[in-house]
């Protein structure tokens, strides 16, 4: 018998912002179709609510400058969010 890792999944974006905001940042994936996963590094920071996001998939850095605009540029993120599919690793 095999033991599963356990999953946290990402209950909301308050929830988000908390786990983006430690020293050490988040490390998630989306869950996608197939069992395929799309790996991030994500930091927040609280006081500029500045964001910023590595994808391990192609090893793109990406910025925003607000939560509104990271939404806006990145919106199937907060789409797998909506939908219990980010998950902390």
């Amino acid at each position: 018998m095999t033991n599963k890792p356990t999953r946290t999944v990402i209950k909301d974006l308050d929830h988000f912002k908390t786990l983006a905001a430690r020293p050490s940042g988040l490390e998630c994936f989306m869950a996608l179709k197939g069992g395929l996963r799309s790996g991030k590094h994500i930091d927040h920071d609280p006081a500029s609510d500045e964001w910023y996001v590595f994808q391990e998939i192609d090893g793109v850095d990406l910025e925003y400058e607000s939560t509104e605009a990271f939404k806006d540029e990145y919106p199937f993120l907060f789409e797998a969010l909506e939908k219990g599919c980010l998950v902390m690793r």
